[in-house]
């Protein structure tokens, strides 16, 4: 998405923007196969997963298309991660959007219904398998997270539409919109501007610790 200043870099591994037209604030975290990490990397992943989950309002998962269902490369393990200890760490007031976007996709053969059934699916798996406390032992997905998908064609054989596709995209993230991806008002956790740093850091202590 444009924005009106570059990114500026917080700390290694997570990149922040800001869009002045849009009110937006965007963290772009470092992908979860990254190999600097080495033997750090899983502990890395799991923290900042969280913490953008914690105080986001939409959170995009990147993924390639010919990785759902195959349980390491679509991250499943890191997603059951932060299903279960976010039960454990957060109280939620509202479900938190979640988008999967998935790239290189093909949209012949109805691919679109039978990928989102295959995610969902494992979404209801992951969910089966963790923890929950028993405020939350009969509660579902759906009483947490909003799940929606963005299909994005391949980006050198199919650039025009791929172009168009983000473009659309980005016209979700407007608060307003028709089929703006934020929550209404009524839906979101809404703090005074100055307990905001706290909210945050607080946050990040609770994860990290």
């Amino acid at each position: 998405m444009d924005t009106d200043e570059g990114r500026q870099q917080t700390t290694k591994g997570i990149w922040m923007a800001k869009n002045h037209d849009n009110k937006i604030l965007v963290f772009d975290i470092e992908g979860t196969d990254s190999k600097e990490r080495g033997e750090q990397r899983m502990t890395f992943e799991q923290t900042t997963s969280l913490f953008a989950l914690a105080i986001a309002d939409v959170l995009l998962i990147n993924m390639w298309t010919t990785d759902v269902g195959r349980y390491g490369a679509s991250n499943y393990g890191l997603l059951k991660v932060i299903f279960e200890v976010n039960l454990k760490l957060f109280e939620q007031q509202a479900a938190k959007k979640l988008l999967f976007v998935l790239r290189d996709f093909d949209d012949r053969g109805g691919n679109y219904e039978k990928i989102t059934k295959i995610i969902l699916g494992d979404v209801q798996k992951i969910w089966s398998e963790i923890y929950k406390p028993d405020a939350h032992k009969d509660k579902t997905p759906e009483d947490f997270f909003k799940f929606e998908f963005a299909m994005m064609p391949h980006k050198i054989y199919q650039e025009d539409q791929f172009i168009e596709k983000a473009k659309d995209l980005k016209n979700r993230f407007v608060v307003g919109a028709e089929n703006s991806l934020f929550l209404e008002d009524a839906e979101q956790k809404n703090l005074p501007m100055d307990a905001l740093p706290v909210y945050i850091d607080q946050s990040w202590d609770t994860i990290k610790n």
